[in-house]
């Protein structure tokens, strides 16, 4: 038997083919991947019920209920007193034998009989295959023993038991139709199963996926083709795709392959939405947050903006907690004032349905655009959430310490550029520096920068341990007769310098002060640091660099600076050139003194040099940190619970600070109430151990089930742990946006770079995407079917 099943209207695709090689366009065709529903129709057993035409669907179902036939019924009788009698069920012949009518069924609705196999085959001459049916019962017996001796009944009898038995083995054309659909199908969504992990690999390792040829089989085709050739090798399904694509371009026939650039853009766009999404989500469920921004140049000299959201995760399932700091977005910006910024930022916030009211913390760098007291961002952000705390960054903030201290007197400016004359030098001929790695072979001398946090330490490293074996390299090369006059000049000159006790004391008092900032900044930069322990951390390196001030801290500094010297065999002595003679000046008045000099060289070196580069350094944290400490001191008592000494009369004086703090006087709403939280405080008390840090008191209430019965106090914690101390995140997705974004992908669209971007930074969440919910998205966004070759 053949039945006929509707198909949709399936539209070519339109491909250029290329006998020598096979051409990869990008597929305008749409596929369905998901399973059709196999669901009963839910057809009831009585045929009134059943469609006025019966389809071959329909048919299919109402042959797999089979007939069924009503006896424990009480038939109704007509006006002649006449009903249905289940004896009409079987039919008796002359010999007094009985066959079934097993076709005969009853409608109750109706109360009317019907031939089940004339029925079902719409056969709607016949009295038995109407959808009313028959209800003659004085003059059934002669209606049926007519009917089931037509052709049209034996006929179609006929076809429902070969249907029927088609049906029991599995051998009706539609079956066979919908098995073969289904393979398809299931070959399809391997097929793309594969493209999406190839390209969730590709976007995870930065590499770049389209190459300069869009063929397979051909030299730069790119990584992306390249890896489906190889996975070809060993894949049966992509080896399978690949030939059907060859017989494809062979025949001149079109067929979609899903491996053209379009395509990647599409599931790249999805892939990195759900990413998004699912950040988003997270977000709303933490519902307080904080905002990082930060801007750089991309290499086809666009203003990229990266943003980046901090919250507070609590999972009550894990029993902990967790701070995130997730990437959300690069975005071009053209108008980088304050206003600018404000609009852009706002209207973002607006698009991706996060609330601004729910910010409770802004984290930017220290340009005047972003932190300006009067209509900086941070400023026009507090006019419209007062309790978007700004929080300047720590680590760029300490970073300006170091160059204030670098910056202070003659002699610190020559000794840095000293040491970048080093690396200069050595650097700029793969001769020397093949020479210096001769002499120096754990450590490489590092150039220094004015925005990179390590480079000064990662210069001055080298120097501190090695300064023998890199004075060695200068000798040799300055010795070396084979070079020219000016390379031997540099050398010598540069020999000279290094070989100075001024300068050897210099590497050891700026690396003992680097080490130690050095040590602090990379603390400001972990996801998990918050307001307190940065302030802590700052109180241990002001109270270090008080003790190194001290008179035996600059002995410590030139016992040191004499070790090195010994090794160098210089004078371990400060020159007495190395004061400068101050000329002298007219007295104006009798009584006037003159200033007294510094004649020892090395009390010079110690006042103008050692204790200007640490008076600098400490006067420049306590000033440039008064922000931090400011929002710190708002929260202190929070992070002294365990060792409140105060009375609950202060307690509650500094809740109250704080319910003021969190108050928007616009919306006349609190995010805790004082007096309660005051309770909680003194209530908990009792339960912390005085080693307790914020994060640690957070997850005892959350361990054990205690965040609902002090509200106040968890908010509060969740709020002061939201608060970002640097924007280091942000620093970061400027790594990935120079790799992503390189010169030979300066043509790169901004969609495709910002989910590239999202893909590689969040690679957590992109590996545990549902790819069948990927998939699922990537149906819905086809709008026709494949057409299965």
């Amino acid at each position: 038997m053949h039945f006929d099943i509707e198909e949709e209207d399936i539209s070519d695709v339109s491909s250029e083919s290329d006998t020598e090689s096979i051409v990869l366009m990008d597929d305008e065709t749409e596929m369905e991947l998901e399973e059709p529903s196999t669901a009963s129709h839910g057809i009831s057993s009585d045929p009134a019920f059943w469609p006025e035409n019966i389809d071959d669907q329909h048919r299919i179902t109402l042959i797999k209920i089979g007939p069924v036939q009503e006896k424990a019924f009480t038939f109704p009788k007509d006006d002649t007193n006449r009903s249905f009698s289940i004896s009409y069920y079987q039919r008796v012949l002359d010999n007094g034998e009985k066959i079934p009518r097993n076709w005969l069924i009853y409608s109750t609705a109706n109360n009317s009989v019907q031939c089940f196999a004339c029925r079902i085959f719409n056969s709607d001459n016949m009295a038995l295959a109407s959808k009313q049916g028959f209800n003659d019962w004085q003059h059934l017996t002669r209606h049926l023993s007519r009917h089931e001796k037509t052709t049209i009944h034996i006929t179609n009898y006929k076809k429902w038991m070969d249907l029927s038995r088609a049906l029991e083995k599995g051998t009706t054309i539609d079956h066979i139709n919908q098995k073969i659909i289904k393979q398809e199908e299931k070959r399809w969504y391997s097929v793309i199963q594969r493209i999406i992990y190839i390209i969730q690999y590709l976007a995870g390792q930065n590499l770049a996926l389209r190459g300069c040829d869009a063929r397979l089989f051909q030299n730069n085709n790119g990584n992306f083709l390249k890896l489906v050739e190889m996975i070809g090798k060993f894949d049966p399904i992509i080896s399978e795709h690949i030939q059907r694509i060859q017989c494809s371009i062979s025949q001149h026939s079109q067929m979609p392959h899903y491996l053209g650039y379009k395509i990647q853009n599409e599931i790249i766009a999805i892939v990195g939405t759900k990413i998004r999404e699912k950040i988003i989500r997270s977000l709303n469920e933490s519902k307080y947050f904080s905002i990082i921004l930060d801007c750089t140049p991309d290499m086809s000299h666009t203003e990229q903006i990266s943003i980046v959201v901090r919250f507070v995760v609590l999972d009550q399932s894990a029993k902990k907690i967790e701070v995130r700091e997730h990437f959300l977005d690069f975005c071009p910006v053209n108008n980088t004032t304050s206003e600018g910024l404000t609009s852009f930022l706002l209207a973002y916030l607006k698009n991706n349905h996060i609330a601004i009211e729910n910010m409770r913390g802004q984290g930017y760098d220290n340009g005047a655009n972003m932190k300006g007291k009067h209509n900086g961002l941070q400023q026009r952000i507090l006019n419209i959430n007062p309790r978007a705390f700004f929080v300047p960054c720590s680590a760029h903030t300490l970073n300006l310490v170091v160059n204030d201290a670098a910056k202070i007197s003659f002699l610190t400016i020559d000794f840095f550029g000293i040491v970048q004359e080093l690396y200069v030098f050595f650097a700029s001929s793969t001769q020397r520096w093949q020479v210096l790695k001769e002499h120096v072979t754990y450590l490489t001398l590092k150039p220094l920068s004015e925005t990179r946090w390590e480079s000064r330490v990662a210069a001055i490293k080298p120097l501190r341990y090695f300064l023998p074996e890199v004075f060695d390299a200068l000798y040799d090369i300055s010795d070396d007769d084979n070079r020219d006059i000016n390379t031997k000049h540099q050398a010598q000159s540069l020999a000279t310098k290094i070989k100075s006790f001024k300068f050897i004391c210099s590497i050891v008092i700026w690396y003992e002060l680097l080490s130690k900032v050095n040590v602090i900044s990379k603390i400001m930069q972990q996801t998990t640091s918050n307001l307190s322990g940065c302030v802590q951390e700052l109180e241990k390196l002001i109270k270090h660099l008080v003790e190194y001030r001290s008179d035996e801290g600059f002995e410590n500094a030139l016992a040191d600076a004499k070790g090195i010297a010994e090794k160098l065999d210089c004078e371990a002595k400060f020159p007495d050139a190395f004061t400068i003679r101050p000329r002298r000046k007219k007295k104006i008045f009798d009584y006037e003194h003159e200033d007294e000099s510094l004649a020892d060289p090395t009390q010079y070196f110690k006042v103008n040099f050692f204790f200007a580069v640490l008076d600098t350094s400490i006067q420049s944290i306590n000033e440039r940190f008064t922000l931090l400490q400011s929002h710190c001191d708002t929260f202190a008592f929070l992070y002294e619970i365990p060792k409140l000494g105060m009375d609950k009369k202060d307690i509650l004086k500094c809740s109250m600070d704080l319910q003021n703090k969190l108050t928007d006087s616009q919306l006349s709403h609190s995010d805790i109430n004082g007096i309660d939280l005051c309770d909680e405080l003194d209530t908990i008390r009792p339960f912390l151990t005085q080693k307790m840090t914020v994060t640690n008191i957070l997850q005892y209430l959350v361990k054990n089930n205690l965040t609902n019965t002090f509200p106040n106090l968890s908010v509060s914690l969740r709020i002061l742990m939201t608060l970002p101390v640097s924007v280091a995140a942000g620093e970061r997705s400027f790594s990935k946006l120079k790799l992503i974004k390189n010169y030979l992908r300066s043509t790169m669209s901004q969609a495709r770079l910002t989910n590239l971007s999202i893909i590689s930074i969040e690679k957590s969440f992109c590996e545990d995407l549902d790819i069948d919910d990927v998939i699922r998205n990537f149906a819905v966004a086809k709008a026709r079917r494949v057409r299965f070759v």
